[in-house]
């Protein structure tokens, strides 16, 4: 479990600082003061250094340069590293890069920018436009965690011309995650979540995902999944995050599709997923509340306080919402041994340091209407 977090011109930050991180983990603070990026960096770390997994960040931002053939619109685009590094800039004749350390699990990962040597541009040579191999062309190289170094040849732009690490031949040989899940303000694809129900059924826990489901839909009976509703992975559009899940309400004849249940159950049904996916590993949780009624909160926290505690989970989410605080001052206030292992962090960047919190001074500062968001 990571009790520290150090980020060196990683994104929005210079140089910024966490300790005292608990089994789960709250970042509060403005918009765009870093709380996303934050996810993403223990994100790579759980990946131990797998630039596979850095490139997550630009797709999920939509941070990208169009494809070779720009005058195409049906081009391929390709992901921009420019802007994970602080400024949005990088000068490889300088040496840039970016650290990223987690104590006490996870050995400090290092990116840099630089040119690429002359075997390495000799095996990117298939990336080159037009056949012009004089074109200078740059290598993203990621060290640290387990592996020797990988690279990933980029365009003087920041593009990435390949996803495939130089030297590695078989994605299986790039470095194995820890259970991770990123979950996102739109929760998770139905695909996805049948295979976590998988999960479920194989170890017999779905009265956890049922309890769950049933702070926004009290009387639900029981959850379908449906295995021939499948699309194909080639679609140009996506499908509808629940899409093939149905639920059936007590007393009722009939099974009605998730997704007309309302936003609220399909957000708890992935984060119950999730927490089951994730065991001894880590949850990435973008937005924990999102659309959730400030009624469920307290039972939320307990909900992702004892499965983080009985499967060995450490969550990391953020939040804007003062109800989502409320429900931790009131699981703190009735119940304080459940929300134990709790730290809260007021992000600001023109400091080098998180302010950390835990449950009783959250408590505090919603008797005392204090705002710490």
């Amino acid at each position: 479990m990571l009790t520290s977090l150090t980020l060196d011109r990683y994104r929005s930050f210079r140089h910024y600082e966490l300790e005292g991180l608990g089994r789960v983990n709250l970042f509060v603070g403005e918009n765009n003061s870093g709380k996303t990026s934050l996810l993403e960096a223990v994100e790579f770390l759980a990946s131990k250094g797998n630039p596979l997994v850095l490139l997550r960040s630009p797709d999920r931002r939509g941070e990208a340069s169009p494809g070779s053939n720009s005058e195409d619109r049906m081009a391929p685009w390709s992901a921009n590293v420019a802007h994970l590094f602080h400024g949005h800039v990088y000068r490889p004749d300088s040496g840039s890069r970016i650290l990223i350390d987690g104590s006490p699990s996870h050995s400090t990962i290092t990116v840099r920018v630089r040119p690429l040597t002359p075997e390495e541009r000799s095996e990117s040579g298939s990336l080159y436009e037009d056949g012009n191999e004089d074109r200078p062309t740059l290598a993203l190289a990621v060290s640290g965690g387990s592996d020797p170094s990988l690279v990933l040849p980029i365009s003087l732009d920041g593009s990435v011309l390949s996803r495939r690490p130089l030297g590695i031949e078989h994605p299986a040989q790039l470095r194995r995650p820890l259970s991770t899940r990123f979950l996102a303000p739109r929760s998770i694809n139905a695909d996805d979540m049948r295979n976590m129900w998988d999960r479920v059924q194989i170890e017999g826990r779905e009265s956890e995902v049922f309890n769950a489901v049933r702070l926004v839909v009290p009387d639900l009976d029981s959850l379908h999944f449906l295995v021939s509703d499948r699309r194909p992975s080639s679609r140009p559009w996506p499908t509808p995050s629940t899409a093939g899940i149905l639920a059936r309400l007590r007393d009722e004849d009939r099974r009605v599709p998730l997704g007309s249940l309302g936003d609220g159950i399909r957000r708890v049904l992935a984060l119950s997923l999730s927490l089951i996916e994730t065991s001894g590993g880590f949850l990435l949780a973008d937005e924990l509340d999102s659309g959730l009624h400030w009624t469920v909160m307290r039972s939320l926290w307990t909900i992702v306080m004892e499965a983080a505690k009985a499967h060995s989970v450490q969550v990391f989410a953020t939040t804007h919402s003062l109800d989502c605080l409320k429900g931790l001052a009131s699981l703190h206030r009735t119940s304080p041994e459940q929300a134990e292992g709790v730290s809260v962090f007021k992000l600001d960047r023109r400091l080098t340091k998180a302010i950390r919190l835990d449950a009783a001074d959250v408590q505090a500062a919603i008797d005392e209407d204090i705002e710490i968001r």
